[in-house]
């Protein structure tokens, strides 16, 4: 008997990282990356539609654009802020993009967005410096915040935009 006939619900993740080899190099800002992508998408749907309970469009857009391109973990393997950037609204342009093919082929599935959230801390000693404080607050954005927040707000916080303003398409408002 099927998963779904022993009452189980699914949950499908569309993309966890992993692509053909062919976008190692470039990772999501590969320009052939998006396409590739949403292809990938409407056919999972087409096939397995009628199976999935939940829908996950992409898992930890931090991985994917911070540890990418700022960290230099994971593939592409890049250290600049500018990519990271360039990631980032990539991530948000293509999670967006998704929802909205979820919603149009598969309309009775519920999505979820997953994240990555951990707390950042301080040094006891520095514990009320307003510098310290103040950095603080930027990390907690940087590495949490900024992968929610659109989603839920529909917006990011003005000091990651102050902070980074340069980095920041002139449209971002529009993504």
């Amino acid at each position: 008997s099927s998963l779904k006939d022993k009452g189980l619900e699914i949950h499908l993740c569309l993309y966890h990282w992993e692509a053909p080899a062919e976008f190692l190099a470039e990772g999501i800002l590969d320009p052939k990356f998006e396409a590739y992508f949403l292809k990938h998408v409407k056919i999972v749907i087409e096939e397995v539609g009628d199976l999935v309970d939940y829908y996950i469009p992409i898992n930890e857009l931090w991985c994917i654009s911070f540890l990418a391109y700022y960290i230099g973990i994971h593939a592409p393997g890049r250290k600049d802020i500018g990519e990271f950037f360039l990631a980032y609204f990539k991530s948000i342009e293509l999670q967006t993009a998704v929802i909205k093919i979820i919603k149009e082929l598969s309309p009775q599935a519920k999505i979820g967005i997953v994240n990555i959230h951990f707390p950042t801390y301080i040094q006891e000693e520095n514990i009320a410096n307003p510098t310290y404080i103040k950095a603080r607050e930027l990390a907690d954005n940087i590495t949490n915040f900024m992968y929610s927040d659109p989603y839920y707000f529909g917006s990011i916080d003005k000091s990651v935009i102050k902070k980074f303003k340069k980095y920041f398409p002139t449209n971002f408002k529009d993504i």
